[in-house]
């Protein structure tokens, strides 16, 4: 079934790649994975996201972005999709993973504060937000779920509301 406000080639099927929740209290909670594009796949490997090498002085964020376009996307945890999201790498991809997580854990500590992953989304800017209006009332779904919300996803709450 697909998810609401995803493109038809994404669609999230009983059975599939399985994706884990990893977590500061390392949560054993499973995900469907998506079929399409090859989950076997990274980033790097789908046509046009090729990032290449980092260059030599490259940050520690800009190293692990590298990384993580080269990691296969049944292997993204919720706190590479963070990462990934936070600095807007493939969110026609990525997005929907971050949404399916966020619908069973609203509030998931992937690394630094519970709702971390959830601000991720949140700062994600009004250009893709237009463009999918059903996913963005997924959100508001889960902004009513999630209350009361950290100070710090709140935060990243101004700036979507901003986006209408």
């Amino acid at each position: 079934m697909p998810i609401r406000g995803t493109p038809a080639s994404l669609r999230w099927i009983s059975g599939s790649v399985q994706l884990r929740y990893v977590a500061k209290r390392r949560s054993t909670k499973r995900v469907r994975g998506y079929t399409g594009p090859d989950v076997t796949k990274s980033l790097n490997d789908l046509p046009g996201r090729h990032l290449g090498n980092p260059p030599p002085n490259a940050t520690g964020l800009v190293r692990q972005c590298h990384e993580l376009h080269r990691k296969p996307l049944s292997s993204m945890t919720p706190a590479d999709l963070r990462v990934l999201i936070s600095q807007g790498f493939a969110l026609d991809l990525l997005m929907p993973l971050a949404m399916q997580v966020l619908e069973k854990e609203p509030l998931i500590d992937t690394a630094y504060y519970p709702g971390d992953l959830f601000a991720a989304v949140l700062g994600v800017g009004a250009s893709f937000w237009a463009s999918r209006p059903n996913m963005r009332a997924s959100v508001e779904v889960l902004l009513d779920k999630a209350q009361p919300l950290p100070r710090e996803v709140e935060k990243g709450l101004a700036a979507f509301r901003g986006t209408r």
